[in-house]
């Protein structure tokens, strides 16, 4: 799939979403949709494939959603033009030309990451079974030594 060009823009009320497929393939199903899917799976993400394209947009701010979307295709420029009403009107959408930042999800950054847990050091058990396991190792010796010692002896 390929991610097509597209931009943004704004007026007081409404945000339009433009988006270049010069090499759209319309299906030749007998449904309306033509082959497109366009979804608003949340207020604020937009949704829309057409073979070989695929772009999914993380928004600025919140839209309405009226179920069937509407668009229009020009022919001379390849392009899908849709338009959805601001859920508060007047509201500025910041950052329309960052691409980067609508195709990326915001994630926040939480500040509780570590958390920190009290150490117990009542358990003798653990510490002996430690050294055990060091005094094995130093009267064996690790396998390099081992390998010098054989070749020693020859």
């Amino acid at each position: 799939m390929l991610i097509p060009r597209f931009s943004l823009s704004q007026t007081a009320t409404h945000l339009s979403i433009t988006i270049r497929c010069p090499y759209v393939k319309f299906s030749s199903s007998n449904d309306d949709s033509n082959g497109i899917e366009v979804d608003l799976p949340s207020s604020n993400e937009f949704y829309f494939a057409c073979k070989p394209y695929y772009l999914h947009l993380y928004l600025p701010g919140r839209v309405i959603d009226k179920g069937v979307p509407e668009y229009k295709y020009d022919i001379d420029t390849s392009s899908f033009c849709f338009n959805y009403e601001k859920e508060i009107a007047n509201e500025h959408f910041q950052d329309l030309d960052m691409i980067t930042k609508l195709l990326n999800k915001e994630n926040k950054i939480s500040s509780h990451k570590i958390e920190e847990i009290d150490k117990v050091s009542n358990n003798d058990d653990d510490d002996n079974e430690d050294d055990e396991d060091e005094n094995e190792d130093s009267q064996h010796g690790s396998p390099l030594e081992n390998k010098k010692k054989c070749f020693n002896t020859i």
